[in-house]
């Protein structure tokens, strides 16, 4: 909120909504609410996002690890070439005994690492591993491939969730800020699994931001290699 020219009232709305909303909310909508700009209310939401990324709510994947390839957008198929439509990701989650997802972790793969005829590289999902898993884990297993034989289904339920929630709130996403949206969803998703209240844990983070964020700033970080 730092600099902001929008009164801090509109900002304690729309983290409000921001919270309260399961699926969470549009910047069309925000903007409708609190009666600002598209503009404002978009950066409004991704300042919001940032601040959750800042703050590293995802803990590292420990345990029972499975990643699990996928993609979001359509049309979707592993067997053909590179689609622009189409969102090359991986899943990762630590697995509770009974095969449900206790943390998730989502990453947008980088065009560097998706391979001319659309699969994930083997770096790709070395670099992931690397950044989203713990070395003390106890297994980790990875599956690259959608439609693989030995894909973790709970996982590729996880995928198809996110995708049908971005369709659903957003109409669709492109792919330079989808890694931030990702990151949204991520944290719902964990915070639900660990039943965390959200107004207070947002108001919590949102306050203790050490570097603000701005449009700049946000196009630095997803710029697309």
């Amino acid at each position: 909120m730092e600099n902001s020219r929008t009164p801090l009232r509109k900002w304690f709305i729309a983290i409000y909504l921001f919270a309260s909303s399961e699926d969470g909310v549009s910047a069309i909508n925000l903007s409708h609410t609190i009666q600002v700009t598209y503009k404002t209310a978009w950066l409004m939401l991704h300042k919001l996002r940032d601040a959750l990324d800042q703050a590293e709510c995802d803990p590292l994947l420990n345990g029972i690890v499975r990643v699990q390839g996928g993609a979001y957008g359509s049309p979707f198929n592993p067997y053909t070439e590179k689609d622009p439509q189409r969102h090359p990701l991986l899943a990762g989650g630590s697995v509770h005994d009974t095969g449900e997802v206790d943390v998730l972790r989502l990453r947008i793969i980088d065009p560097q690492h998706v391979q001319p005829n659309g699969y994930i590289s083997h770096d790709g999902e070395q670099e992931f591993i690397k950044d989203a898993v713990s070395l003390t884990a106890a297994e980790v297993k990875s599956v690259r491939f959608r439609l693989h034989r030995s894909c973790f289904r709970p996982l590729v339920r996880c995928i198809a969730e996110f995708s049908s929630w971005a369709n659903l709130t957003f109409h669709g996403l492109g792919r330079k800020y989808l890694q931030a949206y990702a990151n949204e969803f991520t944290f719902r998703y964990n915070s639900r699994q660990q039943r965390q209240p959200l107004l207070a844990r947002i108001f919590q983070i949102c306050s203790n931001q050490l570097t603000p964020t701005t449009l700049r700033s946000l196009t630095q970080k997803y710029r697309i290699s």
